[in-house]
């Protein structure tokens, strides 16, 4: 057996066939990745926000998916794509190809994870900090007013400037900029 492992000839047929069958089937698998974790992430963050109003029926319909499908296997849900949903659109003519069935399979699988990541992320931010969410969660450059407190005793320490007054408001960079990042994360509590 070990001796026919190492047989030249059958090694030969191997690599014959990688151009012809392995590439095309490695790179169809990267394009199904990419598409289905594309969708997995749009999927995760409807569910995932779904799951975190105050809204019942959507709270309800994000938990239901979620559940279903993490405590399904995925081989399992590939198969029920492959064998059930063409026979729905059977006698329509309807073919649904290949490519969109394993999109389908890879992210309505990986939506469910993605939406519980979305869902603790959202839940970890305390009740009081919510309302300040979106400057904190902005990425591109923008200004911010920093207002300092009439208690704060340094009240340079998050600009870098000194001789700031109380209770003064100034306008710096949050990103970016001599002070921006320190000033971001002071200002927002990090």
């Amino acid at each position: 057996m070990i001796k026919g492992l190492f047989d030249g000839k059958r090694w030969a047929a191997l690599w014959k066939a990688v151009p012809d069958y392995y590439v095309p089937g490695f790179i169809m698998t990267l394009k199904i990745s990419a598409a289905g974790l594309l969708t997995a992430l749009i999927l995760g963050v409807i569910f995932g926000t779904f799951s975190t109003m105050k809204f019942k029926p959507a709270k309800i319909l994000s938990r239901i998916y979620v559940e279903f499908i993490q405590n399904t296997p995925l081989a399992l849900q590939v198969l029920f794509y492959y064998s059930v949903l063409p026979l729905l659109f059977s006698n329509s003519g309807f073919r649904i190809p290949k490519f969109v069935l394993g999109v389908i399979g890879v992210g309505v699988y990986h939506g469910a994870y993605i939406s519980e990541v979305i869902r603790t992320g959202i839940e970890a931010i305390p009740r009081g900090s919510q309302k300040r969410l979106p400057p904190r969660a902005s990425l591109i450059w923008k200004p911010c007013i920093i207002s300092y407190s009439p208690d704060d005793p340094d009240h340079h320490a998050a600009s870098g400037q000194p001789g700031v007054k109380p209770g003064e408001k100034h306008l710096y960079s949050c990103y970016g900029g001599r002070y921006g990042s320190d000033v971001f994360y002071r200002f927002m509590g990090f």
